[in-house]
Protein backbone atom coordinates (compact mmCIF):
# COMPACT_ATOMS: atom_id res chain seq x y z
CA UNK A 1 0.00 0.00 0.00
CA UNK A 2 2.90 2.21 1.00
CA UNK A 3 5.16 1.64 -1.45
CA UNK A 4 2.15 2.39 -4.59
CA UNK A 5 1.05 5.42 -2.61
CA UNK A 6 5.04 6.58 -3.34
CA UNK A 7 4.74 5.25 -6.42
CA UNK A 8 1.51 7.52 -7.24
CA UNK A 9 3.09 10.61 -5.69
CA UNK A 10 6.08 10.05 -8.08
CA UNK A 11 3.96 9.94 -11.14
CA UNK A 12 1.58 13.22 -9.73
CA UNK A 13 5.45 15.19 -9.74
CA UNK A 14 6.49 13.86 -12.96
CA UNK A 15 3.27 14.73 -14.78
CA UNK A 16 2.77 18.33 -13.02
CA UNK A 17 6.82 18.92 -14.22
CA UNK A 18 5.84 17.80 -17.61
CA UNK A 19 2.34 20.31 -17.82
CA UNK A 20 5.08 22.99 -16.31
CA UNK A 21 7.37 22.25 -18.50
CA UNK A 22 4.59 22.47 -22.16
CA UNK A 23 2.68 25.69 -20.44
CA UNK A 24 6.78 27.23 -20.20
CA UNK A 25 6.93 26.23 -23.81
CA UNK A 26 3.46 27.88 -24.64
CA UNK A 27 4.21 30.92 -23.70
CA UNK A 28 7.51 31.45 -24.99
CA UNK A 29 5.89 30.61 -28.62
CA UNK A 30 3.66 33.45 -28.05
Amino acid sequence: MLESLKNITEIAFYIMSVIAIVKTLQKGDK
